[in-house]
């Protein structure tokens, strides 16, 4: 029988783990950025060109009160105010059911943040491009 929680997933960025995940169905997304690559059809014959991008976008939606929103915003601050000594963010996901795993190196931020509150709970939403990532699906459990 499949199985999955999402309190046996562990995502970390630069070896700090990432909690208080929202209640959403897709708390953590990883894309790659662009396709393997496309056919270039001409008169009478055809040539597959690979893309050679290698990037991905991760997307996190936290409980608005985590302590990695301070951690993630301390951060985002610094990235924004110094660059130079910014250091990027490295990724690594891993599923401990299943065996799903993924890793992205030189990440940074790239979504403009906003706060909103209200009467009732709303995620905060982190966005980070990565320069390299590499998804490996396992069977699962």
């Amino acid at each position: 029988m499949p199985r999955y929680s999402p309190d046996n997933v562990i995502l970390k960025l630069n070896d700090y783990e990432i909690s208080g995940f929202s209640d959403a169905g897709d708390q953590i997304t990883l894309v790659e950025d662009s396709e393997l690559g496309a056919y270039t059809h001409g008169t009478g014959d055809s040539v597959f060109v690979a893309s050679g991008k290698k990037g991905g976008t991760l997307t996190l939606k936290l409980l608005q009160n985590t302590p990695s929103n301070k951690h993630l915003s301390a951060l985002r601050n610094q990235q924004r105010n110094s660059l130079k000594d910014f250091k990027p963010l490295s990724l690594y996901i891993k599923d401990l059911i299943n065996g799903d795993e993924a890793v992205g190196f030189e990440g940074y931020f790239s979504a403009a943040k906003n706060l909103t509150r209200g009467n009732q709970h709303n995620d905060e939403t982190w966005v980070i491009q990565f320069k390299n990532v590499k998804i490996d699906n396992a069977e699962g459990a």
